[in-house]
């Protein structure tokens, strides 16, 4: 009798959620990268075309109901800050798979550790306003009684505003 041929067994991904519709509303396109608890998708709106950001908390948090209110706790956090420099979150929602999600606006541009890899240290005449604006972010949102807990160049957006090309989100 011949020995059966070893079963490869690998761990089951989670499903992708490109091509999906979110909220009836929300068609994902691709996605934009992964954090500790979760991954950030490029959508657009069904309706107006418009472009928007989905972070969507992993499945493999999605059934710990104390990750899920955290999660949550972040969008509505970021919801009650109005300040120009803090990006805005407009939506929440669950997915097919039982996770949670919360919409934010698109911002294409690129975080200031990858500024700061690409052209070396920047000259202070450019990182005062930068550092001015994360600083006004940051007194929103201590005045609305909420502290970051995770800031870092990765965490600060720099994208084209007006005239500036360094705005920071």
């Amino acid at each position: 009798a011949g020995v059966p041929a070893p079963i490869s067994v690998t761990p089951s991904m989670p499903p992708s959620l490109v091509g999906t519709v979110l909220a009836d509303r929300y068609r994902v396109i691709k996605k934009l990268g992964e954090g500790g608890m979760g991954s950030v998708y490029l959508a657009e709106h069904t309706t107006i075309n418009k472009k928007l950001a989905i972070k969507v908390l992993s499945s493999e948090y999605s059934h710990k109901q104390d990750l899920v209110d955290r999660f949550l706790q972040e969008a509505r956090a970021a919801s009650m800050i109005e300040q120009e420099n803090v990006v805005e979150i407009t939506d929440f929602g669950s997915t097919p798979n039982g996770s949670v999600f919360f919409v934010m606006e698109f911002l294409n541009g690129e975080d200031l550790s990858n500024t700061v890899k690409k052209t070396g240290p920047l000259p202070w005449e450019r990182v005062k306003p930068i550092m001015m604006q994360i600083c006004d972010a940051l007194a929103a949102a201590h005045d609305a009684g909420i502290i970051h807990r995770d800031m870092k160049p990765e965490n600060c957006y720099r994208i084209k505003r007006g005239g500036s090309e360094d705005f920071i989100k």
